[in-house]
């Protein structure tokens, strides 16, 4: 087992706290991390880092905090950095959240508030900014009641029992951009160890049933351990690039504690400035020539980078050092690692640097990963023994078959099994089954959840006794001892990286339109090109003389609303024909089954449409198009955004309805994002990442 010289140097075994001290000794002056931001950047070195931590953590301990919750709302930056390791100096839980859409409160509140519920927080740290906006929050909400059906059962329970988000509001809030005192000097060493929590990372699961899963110290060392020997960082000089959200397990163990366990700098940015242009993150690796770079994120990043480029500016980067390209957090695609290799050959990137690795929050992050100096290792199997749980190897040229990329294998001390998930037996090589892992970075369990953390971590294989496994939940397949992902064996649907419960997006559905039946709605992903959309299926009542595209208008957008994405297909079919169990549940897979296979008893095909609906559009007053008539600017704005939209969709500008909303051509978040980076350099300015959601359709942004 390799271990860096930070680990070596200790006789005991330490926590995160020890590694940032000994860190900020041995490199007191060197750069830690810097950020980059419009109005420059904001760069820290280990002591100045280290000051700013010891300070607020002092001022935590003289709150008596040891123990407690705290909330971590910050938005991209160094703040939350300094405000995350002061929880873990001061003993303090940290509880890391992604701040709320301030264009969706009502949507995007309650699953925070639930968190804050959840864990007990006691106090929220964040910037002076946000604190600000959270005065701001109350007045927008007012006393406006939320709509209870486009929420779980449980937060309405939650908001019935209190006084709108009061459990939230009524936390004690801490500026930590805005202490003026000095209590550096006051800092304790925390009396913590390996086993003490260091902080709750909540999935991105149903709004109603948050799960915290506790990390501690041992967890993150192991974790941090393990990448550090997987990705090969004893074997170059490295640095970091990385735009990845840091509230999110990804980004903050790979963005945040490996630079500080590795001891390399590390540069961030944030993940809207990706989304704006991402060919900024290729820029700065390539600007970087002096050292090895290690970067990388989920699988539509390398998409989007493809889609965002052409050859000419792939030309000029150089790409020659990014030396570790890991890529995970949803399935990992050999289309995607194959044509971002070719496309990039150019710049002078190498397919080896691909690094395809498999993780979660439960198991900390990373459980497997590949050989640092070698291709992605690619099979291909046969489509339909699939269907049947079995891995068995085709030809390439095999029309029938489906390619698949290695998650690499075993790390370090870790142990992986693919289980029978219902016999709990050993899988024999080749069999499909559940993806169990063994390993000191296995998280403690769910905060204050014994039953579903038995469930989860104390798993052990009935024919050998061999655990406690923690159960992933995920299906995969061993070959030659590397693991392949395959499918979940829960009905999670992952799009660009986030996570959607099923239950919850056709809670939403069928909660929108009266016309569709309870209780008979399947939401689930398919592959489409190479990318996961979302489908869904549902029942329509019998009815006569129906605008059946309306319908489908309401129900995309009550979906963009809640969940902030657009479905790929909305299709209605007959009453009493969607598949369910003889207890009345739904059965997903048989019936996005039926839909790959055109099985399905449709009523509307939301796909099978190429009109642009021309009704239920967003109108804008007569007042503010008179307002603009003069404006002769106005036609241009309106044909810009006509040939973007015609170019996503594949469609003729002349179909698109100025006044028809962005979400209902397929816009979701990121593509949003996306297209106001491209605004920007097309009108040589600068807009707020939320420009679509202001300004939501053609006609609005084009006056505006």
């Amino acid at each position: 087992m390799k271990k860096n010289k930070i680990i070596e140097s200790f006789n005991f075994s330490p926590t995160f706290v020890d590694i940032l001290e000994k860190q900020i000794e041995i490199s007191g002056n060197n750069k830690a991390f810097t950020f980059l931001t419009n109005s420059g950047n904001d760069i820290y070195t280990y002591s100045e880092l280290g000051k700013r931590i010891r300070n607020l953590a002092a001022l935590l301990q003289k709150n008596n905090l040891q123990g407690e919750r705290a909330l971590l709302l910050y938005p991209p930056g160094m703040e939350y950095i300094i405000g995350y390791f002061a929880c873990l100096y001061a003993g303090v839980i940290a509880v890391p959240v992604y701040p709320p859409d301030p264009a969706r409160l009502k949507k995007t509140l309650p699953r925070l508030q639930s968190i804050v519920i959840d864990a007990k927080a006691k106090i929220a740290l964040s910037t002076q900014s946000t604190v600000d906006d959270v005065e701001k929050w109350k007045q927008i909400l007012g006393e406006d009641k939320i709509d209870s059906n486009n929420i779980s059962t449980n937060i309405a329970q939650i908001k019935n029992n209190s006084s709108q988000f009061d459990v939230l509001f009524n936390l004690q809030w801490i500026a930590t951009d805005n202490i003026t005192e000095n209590f550096e000097n006051d800092w304790k060493f925390p009396d913590i160890n390996p086993n003490s929590i260091a902080y709750l990372q909540y999935t991105s699961g149903s709004t109603g049933t948050p799960k915290g899963v506790i990390i501690n110290h041992e967890n993150l060392l192991h974790n941090t351990n393990m990448i550090f020997n997987g990705f090969g960082l004893n074997t170059h000089d490295y640095e970091g690039v990385i735009w990845l959200p840091i509230y999110h397990d990804m980004g903050l163990i790979g963005g945040i504690l490996e630079p500080i366990f590795s001891g390399f700098h590390c540069t961030l940015l944030s993940p809207l400035d990706f989304l704006k242009r991402p060919l900024r993150w290729l820029q700065i690796i390539s600007d970087k020539k002096e050292k090895d770079i290690v970067s990388g994120g989920p699988n539509f990043a390398y998409d989007l980078c493809l889609r965002a480029t052409t050859p000419q500016k792939r030309e000029a980067l150089d790409l020659s050092n990014w030396k570790v390209a890991f890529t995970g957090a949803e399935p990992v695609r050999a289309e995607t690692i194959n044509e971002f290799s070719k496309a990039f050959q150019v710049s002078g990137f190498q397919k080896k640097a691909f690094y395809p690795c498999y993780g979660l929050a439960e198991g900390t992050l990373i459980v497997s990963g590949g050989q640092q100096e070698d291709e992605p290792i690619e099979l291909t199997i046969d489509k339909e023994e699939l269907k049947k749980n079995k891995a068995v190897i085709v030809e390439k040229e095999n029309p029938n078959k489906i390619d698949f990329i290695s998650s690499g294998r075993e790390i370090l001390d870790g142990k992986i099994r693919i289980v029978n998930p219902e016999t709990k037996t050993l899988c024999e090589e080749g069999k499909i089954g559940e993806v169990w892992a063994l390993s000191k970075s296995n998280a403690q369990g769910y905060w204050e959840k014994p039953e579903v953390t038995e469930e989860t971590f104390n798993a052990f294989i009935a024919d050998t006794d061999e655990g406690p496994f923690m159960r992933t939940g995920d299906l995969g397949f061993k070959k030659d001892n590397e693991l392949y992902i395959t499918g979940r064996l829960k009905d999670l649907i992952i799009i660009r990286g986030s996570n959607h419960y099923p239950q919850d997006i056709e809670f939403t559905v069928e909660n929108s339109n009266k016309l569709l039946r309870p209780g008979s709605t399947a939401a689930f992903s398919a592959d489409v090109a190479g990318e996961e959309q979302l489908v869904v299926v549902a029942e329509a009542r019998a009815k006569k003389n129906v605008d059946w595209q309306k319908v489908i208008s309401e129900i995309k957008n009550a979906i963009f609303d809640v969940h902030n994405i657009v479905p790929y297909a909305m299709v209605l079919i007959k009453p009493k024909t969607i598949f369910k169990t003889s207890s009345g549940k739904i059965r997903r897979n048989a019936t996005k089954e039926a839909y790959l296979n055109n099985e399905l008893e449709i009523v509307y095909d939301s796909r099978r449409e190429n009109v642009v609906d021309n009704k239920n559009v967003d109108i804008t007053t007569e007042e503010e198009i008179a307002s603009t008539q003069n404006n002769i600017e106005l036609s241009k704005y309106y044909d810009l955004l006509k040939r973007k939209i015609a170019k996503l969709k594949n469609i003729h500008k002349d179909q698109i309805d100025i006044k028809k909303p962005f979400a209902e051509f397929g816009i979701d978040s990121a593509k949003a994002v996306g297209m106001v980076g491209e605004l920007e350099e097309e009108l040589n300015a600068t807009f707020p990442a939320t420009l679509l959601w202001d300004y939501p359709s053609i006609e609005k942004l084009s006056i505006h």
